[in-house]
């Protein structure tokens, strides 16, 4: 029970206290309910869209989903992506992490940061546009799968930056950890959208696995910054491979 209120803690908004002799180790292993985090997230958009979907215009209640979309989590994961792109900007790895860590947003940031956000919203539209039972179970299902995206990159790809979060967890993650949450997520997947959407599935996973191998080859390894970015692109193209296929 405690690692699922450390995982609800770190990756949204919700007031759980923070105790001071809390088991860091407990803590970082907390990873494993990271898609579960995402799977109550979604549960939460579709319940918030059930109430309203016959009230306003699909365009209006997707900007709103896409809003409250950023306000549980924080908007951890688009600082994530916007520091991420600002990085990728540097000439060395020692001044794109350097560029990372600064907390003022550039150009590259500002740009991915509105594109990505423009992007949810047109691609939530266009499922609320035909709102059904699959609409319902993709809402549900891209959160989860952003978060898994994350999980499966803190444990594959090294640490740029020792001593960061992301380097935390790591140093906490087993092969359960990892390896229950992948299985969960395939099962649930084809549960609920049958086995084509697992052809989607695939390609969304090599499509993720090129992009952290572009990214770490960059920065010498992957940082928080990059998890970030992980889980926002892998929710915008999961809804995208829904919509287009």
């Amino acid at each position: 029970m405690k690692k699922i209120l450390y995982a609800f803690r770190f990756l949204t908004i919700l007031p759980i206290p923070w105790k001071q002799n809390e088991d860091l180790k407990v803590v970082g292993r907390s990873i494993i309910f990271f898609p579960l985090v995402g799977l109550v997230l979604g549960l939460f958009f579709v319940i918030f869209v059930n109430f309203l979907h016959e009230s306003l215009l699909p365009l209006t209640l997707s900007v709103i989903v896409v809003v409250l979309w950023i306000v549980l989590t924080g908007g951890l994961h688009l600082d994530g992506l916007s520091d991420l792109f600002d990085g990728m900007g540097g000439r060395s790895i020692e001044d794109r992490l350097r560029i990372m860590k600064d907390s003022n947003i550039g150009a590259f940031g500002a740009i991915a940061l509105i594109s990505i956000i423009i992007f949810k919203i047109s691609l939530v539209n266009e499922i609320l546009s035909n709102f059904n039972e699959k609409s319902v179970y993709i809402l549900v299902l891209a959160p989860a799968w952003g978060r898994l995206m994350e999980l499966l990159a803190i444990r594959f790809y090294k640490s740029a930056r020792p001593g960061g979060m992301g380097d935390f967890f790591k140093k906490e993650i087993r092969e359960v950890d990892w390896i229950l949450p992948l299985l969960f997520m395939f099962s649930i997947t084809y549960y609920l959208l049958h086995l084509f959407f697992l052809i989607k599935i695939a390609i969304l996973i090599c499509i993720m696995w090129f992009f952290s191998n572009s990214v770490s080859r960059k920065l010498g390894g992957l940082t928080g910054d990059c998890y970030g970015a992980i889980c926002e692109i892998t929710e915008t193209l999961f809804l995208l491979l829904a919509v287009i296929i």
